[in-house]
Order: C-alpha cells, then sequence, then structure tokens
C-alpha cells in the first residue's frame, strides 16, 4: 500500500430527485410521523400535525420525477459548456438506476482538483452566494440590472430568465429598466432559484466517492445503470429513458403493496381491493426492494 499512489479523481455530479419538491410527490411518496402518528402523501419535511420532523417514508419514482432530474442534469450541461469551456466530449451522463443521473467530468484538468476547489465549482453551479447587488447599478432612487443577455455567465444567464418571465419589462432594453431594489431582489432570487443546478454538493466534493457502475442494477429497484451522452439527454423522454434501465421480463405476476401509490415509474393505479396489483415481473421487483410489496402469484 505504501507504493501506491493518488491518480487522481474526475469531477462528478450528483442529481436525485429526492432533494427537488416535486409535484408528482403527491402520486407516490408516503409518510408517517413517528411522533403523533399522522400520515399524508407529498413532500413536508416536518409533520404538518404536530411539527415533528420524525418521520418515516415510502419514496417512489415515476416518469415525471426523472424529467425533473433530466432538466437538471440539462442546465448543469449548459454551465460547464459555456461557463467553464468544457467539452461534451469529455462528459458522459450515467442514469443511476433509481432517482437521477450522474454526470462525470473525465478531464486532467479536473483530476488533481481538491476538495476546497471542487467545493467551489459545487457553489458556483448552485449559485451560492449570488447577491442581488452584484448585478445593479444605482438610478436614482431605483436600480438598473448592470449587464445584458450576452454577458458571460451568471449576469447574462440571469439577464435572459429576467426578459422571458417578466411581462412588465414590455420589450424595453433590460440596462433601461429602472426598477425599485425590492423588484430586483424578489426577481433576481426567483432567477437564481429556477436556474441553480440543484446537485447534491457531497458528491461533487468528495473526491473518494464510490459512484455506481455503468451495467449494474441498483440495488432498491432493479434497474439498470447505463451510460447516456449529454445529446441523448436533452433529446430522450424520460419515459424512454426508464424503458432503458428495465432488464427483468414483462411476465404478469399479482403483488400486494398497501398504501397503493396513484403512480410508479411510468404505471398509473386506482386503489385496488386490499393493494392487490398485477404488473409486469420489472415493476414487482423494484416494489418489493424498494417498499415492502409481497408477491401474490403469477397470472394464469
Amino acid at each position: 500500500m505504501d507504493e501506491k499512489g493518488w491518480l487522481g479523481a474526475d469531477l462528478i455530479f450528483d442529481i436525485d430527485v429526492d432533494h427537488i419538491p416535486t409535484k408528482c410527490k403527491e402520486l407516490h411518496d408516503y409518510w408517517k410521523c413517528l411522533n403523533c402518528g399522522a400520515s399524508g402523501w407529498g413532500y413536508t419535511e416536518k409533520c404538518p400535525s404536530c411539527g415533528s420532523d420524525k418521520l418515516e417514508w415510502e419514496k417512489w419514482v415515476c416518469d415525471i420525477c426523472i424529467n425533473y432530474a433530466r432538466e437538471e442534469i440539462i442546465k448543469l450541461i449548459d454551465i460547464l459548456e459555456n461557463d467553464f469551456g468544457y467539452s461534451r466530449s469529455d462528459m458522459f451522463v450515467t442514469f443511476s438506476g433509481h432517482r437521477g443521473f450522474h454526470l462525470h467530468l473525465e478531464n486532467e484538468d479536473v483530476r488533481d482538483l481538491d476538495q476546497d476547489a471542487r467545493r467551489e465549482i459545487s457553489d458556483y453551479v448552485r449559485g451560492v452566494g449570488l447577491e442581488t447587488k452584484l448585478f445593479l447599478t444605482r438610478d436614482g432612487k431605483n436600480y438598473r440590472y448592470r449587464y445584458n443577455v450576452v454577458a458571460p455567465g451568471w449576469a447574462g444567464r440571469i439577464a435572459k430568465y429576467l426578459l422571458l418571465n417578466n411581462e412588465t419589462n414590455g420589450g424595453v432594453d433590460l440596462e433601461q429598466l429602472s426598477k425599485p431594489f425590492e423588484w430586483w431582489h424578489q426577481n433576481i432570487k426567483a432567477a437564481i432559484n429556477e436556474l441553480a443546478v440543484k446537485i447534491d454538493e457531497k458528491v461533487t466534493i468528495d473526491i473518494k466517492r464510490l459512484i455506481r457502475l455503468p451495467g449494474s442494477l441498483h440495488g432498491k429497484t432493479g434497474l439498470k445503470v447505463f451510460t447516456i451522452s449529454p445529446n441523448e439527454v436533452e433529446n430522450l423522454d424520460s419515459e424512454t429513458i426508464l424503458k432503458r434501465a428495465i432488464v427483468f421480463s414483462e411476465e404478469r405476476v399479482k403483488v400486494r403493496l398497501s398504501p397503493l401509490p396513484r403512480k410508479i415509474l411510468y404505471y398509473y393505479f386506482n386503489s385496488g381491493e386490499n393493494g392487490i396489483i398485477e404488473v409486469p415481473m420489472y415493476l414487482a421487483v423494484y416494489m418489493m426492494l424498494n417498499g415492502n410489496a409481497e408477491p401474490v402469484s403469477k397470472i394464469g
């Protein structure tokens, strides 16, 4: 071991929809409060009945979730290309087999980066430390935006967002738009929140993190981890991506699951008697690995 040397680490980004409060969680994420016994569907950080954060979860993934994660990866690719100058040929993306994607940046420039440097990159793509006053200049009692849409980095990215998402601009050049500070503050913060990439920063910072191997099966889903190019991420819909990850058969089986989510992967469900439903084998495997589903019988 003493003769071994450190060769470096690729720069890796992890996007996990579990950390994103998507609306579809109302269809499939079930919580139960361990303090008062209340329960419900959807995303919450604390029990709405008693305020406790001691919650027990059953979480599932659907194609809507994966599309949210896909959109985050697309934002990340844009920043790495246009702000950092990396080529798509330096990147490859993997579907994690569960709730999102990993992006690997394979370039000699990044392999020797220490944790502090990787933290700076993580903070940049997440929009950490971007204060409203950095983008404004005084105009009497009001303020103007300091940059235009062709400005590099966050300044231009925010300018584009402001022009596209505020009808009050009325086609006025953004640099000529004079507004109170509070208006700018609210809208710039909204832009940053929308444009920032929701990565798991711990994965990017950690230079010794183990990442799932393409071709392996995720232990909580039975879905395959596979490589997908940046161009495919932009062009493939989330249902197609999920179907690529399937390895088990279409054979129909019965399983019992309670409480029964209204959607898993790209399947919608109605509450059946005792939660017994007929599903393809690959979906049954996922339901048994990820939750408390029990096999009942094969069909026919």
